[in-house]
């Protein structure tokens, strides 16, 4: 039992099971059974059940009637009423043991015969109609109906009369004595053939403070409905409860759409990236902001948005109304403010900001030659070569080790967060060492060895770049090797495309605690001719440098998106995940990239929320402090955005409240050895926690044991990604994997 009322209470204050429906009652035997399978039919099938138990608990010759109503999903509301026994009558029961077996209830009750005639009315019906007194006994039932509900009434007298025990539930209007009307929740359950009954009861229930109450939810709703803002209530959980039609439409559904309820749910998980965590306490005043939603014309459209709680009635309300207009004339007069109204160049305004900009460029440049002279001993040389590129001449250190010590010490010193001209910047350093042994004759004066140790240097600083950047490495004669591999890579790259060497691999990204697919991460491989099989790492540097990165980023997003169509008209689950792209910075800067993005979707047939844009930590700090808003652009489409890599930079953190993200990936480094790592779990709990506390997601990558995810269930991780769910496989492959996936990632092991 959840909840039972005063009279319940004060009657199972009798029983030593006052929480248990049938110990109460004392319903036991096949008449428990008989509850049982009553209350399965009233939930399961979603309609109102009428029975009579023995109830020995309830007194002398005691006996019940049960009335079982469906209520909120998974509950059912009883209401019982406890009777006198009446003895068997051929004629039915005698009006004065009737009237006495019913008159304590506090609703009317009214026996009819078989054509509708009234034989027993007890007292408090007379009352309940403001007739004390007044005798109904023969009286037709229909005369005090409403004559706009009489023809209701007789259909559902109509449908049970040949029905034994059938139970007919309607709100009607019954005329009073003061000439009006009120409404009245009739209960008419055909008893014709039971032993002691012999009639149609009905049970008449006052529910004018329901029907108030409905009319005043009908008329609310009126208005939310006919407001031009867009009104959206949804409950703690973040599922939908109305939105009007102006919210659909803005949602880019129109009016009275065969999918509104999809509708609903796309409008509240759109709303729900941008606006702060609803979920008590997290809401203890209104929130006011900003929203974008794309229309049914596809047009972007922003809003200003309040948020309210609704508290004790369990709601969140949020209330927004279009601002896209005022936007665009804001941004028409600030560009009218900084260019030309002639030309349509920047005028002198911009000109000095932008000359500003490019001052704190050179502050920084000055910054870091000042640390890295400081860094250096008086008789070391510090050049710079020019662009970001610089260059340290370091005689007489006594071993080669030195020079690497030296070179470690010049990185951290320009490694790290430095403020230029009141602004921060964050910056990480990739140093080449060349060491000339001291025996070894040479003349620095001349212009090919000392060309030749830049030449190496060079090569050692690009070899730390493909380490993985923020690195030292030493130069050794194989490098020039790599390099020329490099060069031949690089030239290899550029036709792979067109020849069909680039591929997509899927991992899976599964709920930490469901063991659903949420989604899957799009892995690029090149099949090189000559190399075989090349993961990312091995290529994406080199793509970046090039700028071959933008066609083979196009490429991989559009063959990520026609496979996940792919799947959505082939593999049932694939309705419920989407897919994670893989996103430079240099991708990013690129012109019109979220128009690209949005026309991809529209191509493959996809809505926005099957795509998410997975970046790395310094392309979001990039674009958040170059301020582009390509990232504002994607979100307003409605496409998911992740930052990859998570915990292994510098300065993520510092932007985090400037944009909102859907998802953080924690590093592998730190998944690695978490079940027997207590520093490595503090750091992904102190990731998690910060995580949840801004709305965001966190998916942990590389999760490779079942210790490892009992840890990260542990610590509220919500999503998995590893080897444990999946090695990188085949479009081809993954719906079979997906078949594997449902049993629970605990019984997967690596493959």
């Amino acid at each position: 039992m959840l909840w039972g009322n005063a009279a319940w209470r004060a009657m199972a204050l009798r029983s030593l099971r006052p929480d248990d429906l049938c110990g109460a009652c004392g319903i036991v035997g096949p008449e428990a059974d008989r509850l049982t399978a009553a209350l399965n039919r009233a939930e399961r099938g979603r309609e109102p059940v009428t029975l009579e138990l023995d109830a020995p608990n309830l007194g002398l010759e005691r006996w019940c009637r049960v009335y079982l109503s469906p209520g909120a999903p998974g509950a059912v509301v009883a209401t019982i009423m406890p009777l006198r026994r009446l003895p068997e009558a051929a004629d039915g029961p005698d009006p004065d043991e009737f009237i006495a077996a019913y008159e304590y209830l506090s609703e009317g009750v009214v026996l009819l015969d078989d054509r509708m005639q009234i034989r027993i009315a007890t007292g408090f019906t007379a009352n309940f109609l403001g007739d004390p007194g007044v005798a109904y006994e023969g009286r037709p039932a229909l005369e005090r109906i409403h004559a706009d509900d009489r023809d209701l009434a007789i259909a559902g007298f109509a449908a049970i009369l040949d029905r034994p025990g059938e139970q007919m539930v309607r709100d009607l209007r019954l005329a009073d004595s003061r000439g009006g009307h009120r409404w009245v929740e009739v209960i008419a359950t055909n008893l014709l053939e039971h032993p002691t009954v012999r009639g149609v009861l009905v049970m008449l229930r006052d529910i004018a403070g329901r029907k108030e109450a409905e009319q005043r939810a009908a008329r609310f709703a009126h208005l939310l409905d006919a407001s031009p803002d867009i009104i959206v209530l949804f409950d703690r959980d973040g599922a939908p409860l109305h939105a009007n039609p102006a919210a659909l439409r803005a949602a880019g559904h129109p009016e009275g759409s065969e999918r509104r309820t999809r509708a609903l749910q796309e409008l509240i998980r759109r709303l729900s990236r941008q606006l702060p965590d609803t979920s008590p306490p997290a809401l203890l005043e209104p929130w006011q902001g900003e929203v974008t939603l794309t229309d049914t014309d596809a047009q972007i459209r922003t809003y200003s948005v309040v948020v309210v709680d609704g508290h004790e009635q369990a709601f969140t309300a949020c209330m927004g109304r279009d601002i896209t207009d005022r936007k665009r004339l804001e941004a028409e007069l600030a560009f009218r403010a900084l260019h030309d109204p002639l030309t349509g160049l920047p005028n002198r305004a911009a000109l000095l900001d932008r000359l500003a900009g490019h001052e704190v460029g050179d502050a920084l440049l000055v910054e870091v030659a000042r640390q890295l002279c400081a860094a250096t001993r008086p008789a070391d040389i510090v050049s710079r070569l020019g662009g970001d590129e610089f260059v340290a001449i370091c005689p007489n250190l006594p071993t080669a080790d030195s020079a690497t010590e030296v070179a470690e010490r010049l990185r951290l010193g320009i490694t790290g967060r430095l403020v230029v001209d009141r602004t921060d910047v964050f910056l990480s350093a990739s140093v080449g060492v060349t060491v000339v042994p001291p025996r070894r004759a040479i003349d620095v004066s001349a212009t090919d060895d000392a060309l030749r140790l830049l030449r190496d240097a060079d090569a050692a600083m690009y070899d730390a770049k493909l380490r993985g950047r923020a690195q030292v490495a030493r130069f050794t004669p194989d490098m020039h090797e790599r390099a020329r591999a490099r060069l031949q890579l690089t030239a290899g790259l550029d036709s792979a495309v067109a020849d069909g060497q680039l591929g997509v691999r899927y991992q899976p990204i599964v709920d930490a605690t469901s063991g659903a697919v949420t989604g899957v991460e799009a892995l690029l491989r090149w099949h090189h001719p000559e190399r075989g099989l090349l993961r990312p790492d091995q290529f994406i540097d080199l793509a970046e440098e090039t700028g071959l990165i933008v066609p083979v980023g196009a490429w991989a997003l559009d063959r990520a998106l026609a496979d996940l169509a792919m799947w959505r008209r082939t593999v049932p689950d694939a309705a419920r995940f989407s897919v994670n792209v893989n996103v430079s910075a240099r991708q990013l800067a690129e012109n019109g990239f979220a128009d690209q993005v949005g026309a991809a979707l529209l191509q493959h047939g996809l809505d926005s929320t099957a795509l998410v844009i997975e970046v790395t930590e310094s392309a979001f700090v990039h674009e958040v402090t170059e301020g582009s808003g390509v990232l504002d652009r994607l979100r307003a489409l409605g496409v998911g955005v992740a930052i990859d890599d998570f915990g292994t930079g510098y300065s993520s953190l510092a932007y985090l409240r400037r944009f909102s993200v859907d998802q953080l990936k924690l590093d592998g480094s730190f998944v690695d050895d978490i079940d027997g790592s207590s520093v490595n779990a503090a750091i992904a709990h102190a990731v998690i926690e910060l995580a949840h506390a801004m709305g965001m997601h966190v998916v942990a990558e590389s999760v490779a044991t079942a210790p490892q995810l009992d840890v990260l269930r542990r610590l509220g991780c919500d999503r998995v990604q590893g080897y444990l769910l999946g090695h990188p496989m085949s479009a081809v492959d993954l719906p079979g994997h997906l078949d594997r996936l449902r049993d629970g990632p605990r019984n997967l092991v690596p493959h």
